[in-house]
């Protein structure tokens, strides 16, 4: 071991601990809880891991750029439930009492509005943290001055309805917030044997970096094939071993594999297409650089609309599995649809209703080569002793079903897989919509349009329109798009129908998940703006609005009482977080005035209510 590696590896000793009580308080883990403290360390260990890159010496400020490492993954950290269940032992019940509040406040704080408060003292996570202040690379300036603002006003509301705290705020921050999170940060202890995990964490990017310099290599010496022959995690051959494995691990084989998703072979007519296979484990490397270990194919087959592939691989955020498609008979494939975190078990399965953008879909199910019986029908159960009539049997050749339910109304489907003698698999069928670049043709009047959230509305919208509620549409217009001032990315579409009221649908990501959908009808002669809409990401309701020219700000008014005016921003969005929510939100009166730099703009505006039916995704 070199020094300079015996210096990191008392560092990672040394800092671990420090750094995942501050992560512990970010994304308020429960300390109680095993599952939520090992959400910190994992953010721990990747931020070590990446420290290593840019490691010196230990005069180098390691720890300043640690802590860089931990915040730039803090969008992707959602609150728990569990973290408000902390038993503080102080002697005194009204000091018990207090804490609980103010931790139930801290809780209700999204991380990056945590990160402001906790770094104004960071020592009361760790004497070590004492004097470190927030990277630039974190925020800007006026940017966290706003999210400090936020982050008060915010504390302050929750503290005011709690009835232990409601009569003295002001004092209660003062001094009770930062022994408050003295207190919880404790409780939080460093991973056992921190610097195995970090090296192994060191060791997956290196080899993820090796056979991405190894494929480039590949590209320049021998083009296309030779690149998808490197990318393939096979070993080389005995007579050419010693030149391609020179700087980086050579890749087990596949048979041997501890890394993969899933045991399972590739299936399907195209399973013994080498070249053809070789050329989506390629494309699927070259789209998914976080990927850990091997690509498996799954399927990759041949279908009555269009070729089809699904692909998988480890990645630190769980398995991602990707959906390729393109038309019968091509070589190389698009990849369609994608998502973080698909693990599935050895005797799971993955079952999806694949939809191409000419409205084709295909019900299909990939299962263990040990799948005994594949069923559906467009019912709400099939657990009646007798097959209610409309039940379909499916073929399925070494686990793989595939149906034509292009005129079947997707959300009603209900599957049911038996797997050996297993309890069967049931439940309703996952809707993925197959994406191309034709999305970008279509026109956005403001903002921009995220392929994979676009995809999702306009796969929303042809649900709804076969329910027959809306007429044949126009091509669709993006009226609005872009992100929140929290990262998370929407859509709000339009589309015409003519001798009926056109249909809206706004789509939401957050972070890794899958989008969520609305629908909403509106009259054809109404404009496009103002447009107001609950939305919500992670566990907060907000309302989001697409504001006319010249509106500068806009102000929620939610029973009466009126929330802090928030900026609109140069697409004319605005994003306002929901305060006060004490029932459903359609059980209240909320309202959006709008402002221009002479004052108020027009009449408060409702949010629109989404239609109720299965065309929600």
């Amino acid at each position: 071991m070199s020094s300079a590696d015996g210096e990191f590896r008392d560092f990672v000793a040394g800092f671990a601990g420090p750094l995942t009580r501050v992560a512990g308080l970010l994304i308020a883990a429960s300390p109680n809880d095993p599952n939520s403290v090992d959400a910190a360390y994992r953010f721990v260990i990747r931020a070590l891991a990446h420290t290593k890159r840019d490691w010196r010496d230990e005069s180098s400020a390691p720890e300043a750029h640690s802590v860089e490492a931990l915040l730039a993954k803090l969008p992707d950290a959602k609150p728990t439930t569990e973290a408000a269940r902390i038993n503080f032992s102080d002697d005194e019940p009204d000091v018990r009492a207090i804490k609980s509040a103010v931790w139930r406040a801290w809780c209700a704080l999204d991380p990056r509005h945590r990160v402001p408060l906790l770094f104004d003292d960071p020592a009361v996570a760790s004497r070590r943290m004492d004097g470190i202040d927030l990277p630039p690379s974190f925020a800007s300036a006026r940017k966290l001055n706003r999210l400090r603002a936020e982050a008060d006003e915010r504390i302050r509301f929750a503290l005011a309805q709690d009835d232990v705290t409601s009569e003295n705020v002001e004092d209660v921050i003062a001094t009770w917030l930062y022994p408050t999170l003295a207190d919880v940060a404790t409780r939080f202890e460093a991973p056992t044997d921190p610097w195995s995990r970090v090296d192994a964490q060191l060791n997956r990017l290196r080899w993820r970096a090796g056979v991405a310099a190894a494929a480039v290599v590949a590209i320049l010496a021998g083009g296309w094939l030779a690149a998808a022959a490197a990318s393939q995690p096979q070993r080389p051959p005995a007579a050419t071993a010693s030149s391609t494995s020179v700087g980086r691990p050579a890749a087990p084989p596949v048979e041997l594999s501890a890394d993969r998703v899933v045991n399972w072979p590739t299936r399907g007519s195209l399973s013994g297409d080498s070249e053809f296979l070789a050329r989506l484990r390629s494309a699927f490397a070259a789209a998914h650089p976080d990927a850990l270990s091997q690509v498996q194919v799954l399927l990759a087959t041949d279908t009555k609309w269009f070729r089809l592939a699904y692909a998988t691989s480890p990645s630190p955020d769980g398995a991602i599995g990707a959906w390729f498609y393109g038309p019968v008979g091509a070589n190389t494939l698009t990849e369609g649809a994608f998502r973080h975190g698909a693990d599935v078990a050895q005797d799971g399965v993955i079952p999806a209703a694949v939809s191409d953008p000419s409205g084709h879909t295909l019900l299909v199910v990939i299962g263990p080569p040990n799948t005994t019986e594949v069923q559906w029908a467009g019912v709400e159960s099939l657990s009646a002793p007798d097959p209610p009539r409309g039940v379909n049997d499916l073929p399925h050749p070494d686990g793989i079903a595939i149906d034509d339910v292009s005129d079947t109304y997707v959300p009603a489907i209900r599957l049911v897989v038996h797997v050996g003698q297993a309890e069967p698999w049931s439940g309703a069928v996952p809707d993925v919509q197959l994406i191309t670049g034709t999305t970008a043709q279509i026109p956005v009047q403001r903002g921009f349009a995220d392929a994979t959230v676009l995809g999702a509305a306009l796969g929303t919208a042809r649900q709804w329109q076969r329910t027959g509620a809306f007429g044949s549409s126009a091509d669709p217009t993006v009226v609005w798009g872009g992100a929140d001032e929290f990262g998370d990315i929407g859509v709000v579409v339009r589309m015409a129908s003519p001798l009926l009221s056109d249909l809206v649908v706004v789509s939401w990501s957050s972070g890794d998940q899958q989008p969520q959908s609305r629908a909403y009808r509106l009259d054809a002669t109404s404009p496009d703006t103002p447009f107001a809409f609950f939305y919500t990401t992670g566990e907060s309701a907000k309302v989001g609005i697409v504001a006319p020219h010249g509106v500068t700000r806009a102000e929620l008014v939610v029973d009466g009482v009126r929330q802090a005016a928030v900026p609109v921003d140069s697409s004319g969005f605005a994003s306002m977080l929901v305060q006060g929510q004490t029932g459903l939100l359609a059980e209240q009166s909320v309202q959006v005035q709008l402002f221009g730099t002479s004052g108020p703009v027009g009449e408060p505006v409702v949010p629109d209510q989404p239609l109720v039916g299965g065309g929600d995704a």
